[in-house]
């Protein structure tokens, strides 16, 4: 039996008896003992919040990175992170859960995602540290639970669709002691808990992230030196060091798939992590394609060579947590910029509920325009089948300014072939659930954008023969006529291609954009 300790008053602490328990059902079941009548005197129970402030001669790594991020934050340079969420503020013995503000929360309300982030450098372990995060996790759950009762309401993260438990570190926090079982157990306790849960809507995942290898040492030393490189208008070099540490968190032990950290015959570690460039955000990416329709990491079409799902995820990837730092895109430079969010593997619904709805490689956002993004690689230049037609796509709910559109649906029910590369039935459904969604509320201002970017690669892959010149030139005359076809129409329809695209990418004012355009263009010479 577990031996709860309580305040003289008899009065628990909500974490009490859950310090060594890696299943989070047990553990939300302990605080529901532990406090069996919710209640909260607390005003900043999960609250987001920037503190920053920190004793000029503080040395502690731990504190430092965290304060870092807080102040970029602030100023600007790391949108979306927090620092010090109250998990259990004012619940039960408050007194002893004075301790227990989470270090780092990454808010995404666009995506409806929260990442719960557990700091370390040189303290505790590998597993003390996940089972820190998923008290933290349950924390969340309990107090979603008990909303009724517990000032969290108005709380934004309390409307979180997703919530991912992550522990962050340098790569060498993970080496000393045996942790990756604990990872398992847990992540198999969490898959069947969210499987069952009465919080409907949300999923939850337990992830151990490994800084970049060359983030080993903190820029700073000190309190002052925090200040004086992150409390700043124009981001430092130390402060870009710190967002492109962040930035490229990489998984250590990725769910479905061998870990990103393993041993190399001379024992040293080393990490390995191929999916994604400097800068994506891996492990949410990650996070994304396995709760897409298409499974693409499941069926192992992601790590294809020929992959356009790779193609499009590292490249716009790379501003999911930064969208106002994506450049205009060519052919809309017209639309108001910059960008105020962005979505990989977007679905977009049409106006019914059943069936299947368009899911598309990027949904972007700007003051004046939603932009469907659809990419493609090699699939113009393959003998690829074409989805088919129901009737329902002939209901009059289009509205009277997608005739074009809906002349090229007429056309392709009566000649399939009429398009051999371009997938215009693809294109045509995107059109009709992009109009659908600027009809609603949410983006009922905004002009509806259907963006077209396709590669044009020399060959196919390893050392594959090359790519037809002819395929090439039809492929790029039917996208002009499909174009023309829709002219005018209420979806306004761009093309582009991937060398355009990452052309202008280089040219731009930002350094690490023009070094990832680069990137891009090196790892898949689309």
């Amino acid at each position: 039996m577990t031996m709860v300790r309580r305040s003289p008053a008899g009065v628990a602490s909500l974490f009490d008896g859950a310090e060594g328990m890696e299943d989070i059902a047990e553990i939300l079941g302990r605080m529901k003992a532990n406090v069996p009548h919710p209640a909260s005197t607390s005003s900043k129970l999960w609250t987001l919040r920037r503190a920053t402030r920190i004793a000029s001669h503080h040395r502690g790594r731990e504190t430092l990175l965290e304060k870092a991020v807080a102040m970029l934050a602030a100023n600007g340079h790391m949108p979306g992170w927090f620092n010090q969420c109250p998990a259990a503020s004012g619940i039960g013995d408050s007194s002893r859960n004075r301790r227990s503000n989470i270090d780092l929360v990454h808010w995404s309300e666009a995506d409806g995602h929260a990442r719960l982030v557990e700091l370390k450098w040189n303290s505790d372990d590998p597993s003390a540290a996940m089972r820190q995060i998923l008290r933290y996790g349950a924390a969340y759950l309990f107090c979603r639970v008990y909303s009724d009762r517990l000032p969290v309401r108005r709380r934004a993260v309390m409307e979180a669709r997703e919530i991912s438990l992550q522990v962050a570190a340098p790569a060498r926090y993970y080496t000393e002691s045996p942790w990756r079982d604990g990872l398992l157990r847990a992540r198999e306790c969490l898959t069947r808990f969210v499987s069952g849960s009465r919080v409907e809507g949300l999923s939850m995942s337990l992830d151990v992230l490994a800084f970049p290898e060359w983030f080993d040492s903190l820029p700073f030393a000190d309190g002052d030196g925090v200040h004086a490189a992150c409390e700043t208008a124009v981001l430092t070099e130390a402060g870009r060091r710190v967002r492109d540490a962040f930035d490229g968190l990489v998984s250590v032990y990725p769910e479905g798939r061998q870990g990103a950290i393993a041993r190399a015959e001379c024992g040293e570690m080393t990490t390995v992590n191929d999916r994604f460039l400097p800068g994506v955000p891996g492990p949410e990416i990650e996070a994304i394609l396995d709760a897409a329709p298409g499974r693409e990491l499941a069926t192992g079409r992601f790590d294809s060579p020929a992959s356009s799902a790779a193609l499009a995820a590292n490249a716009f990837g790379f501003f999911l947590q930064r969208a106002a730092d994506l450049p205009p895109l060519p052919g809309c430079a017209g639309e108001s910029w910059p960008a105020r969010s962005l979505r990989l593997e977007a679905e977009v619904r049409f106006p019914w509920s059943g069936g299947r709805h368009p899911v598309l490689d990027c949904l972007a956002t700007t003051p004046s325009a939603l932009i469907g993004i659809e990419s493609k690689r090699f699939e113009p230049f393959r003998d690829t089948p074409r989805s088919a037609w129901s009737d329902a796509y002939w209901r009059p709910v289009w509205g009277e300014r997608m005739q074009g559109y809906e002349s090229v649906r007429d056309g392709l029910r009566r000649e399939p072939g009429r398009y051999e590369h371009l997938d215009a039935t693809q294109l045509v459904k995107h059109a009709f659930a992009l109009r659908t969604a600027v009809h609603r509320p949410a983006h009922r201002t905004l002009a509806p954008v259907l963006y077209y970017v396709y590669a044009e690669p020399d060959s196919w892959p390893n050392g594959g023969a090359p790519v037809d010149e002819g395929a090439k030139a039809r492929h790029r005359e039917e996208i002009e006529r499909f174009a023309a076809a829709v002219a005018g129409d209420e979806v306004a329809f761009v093309s582009c291609s991937w060398p355009r695209l990452l052309e202008a990418w280089t040219r731009h004012e930002n350094g690490r954009i023009r070094a990832h355009a680069t990137a891009v263009a090196a790892r898949f010479a689309p």
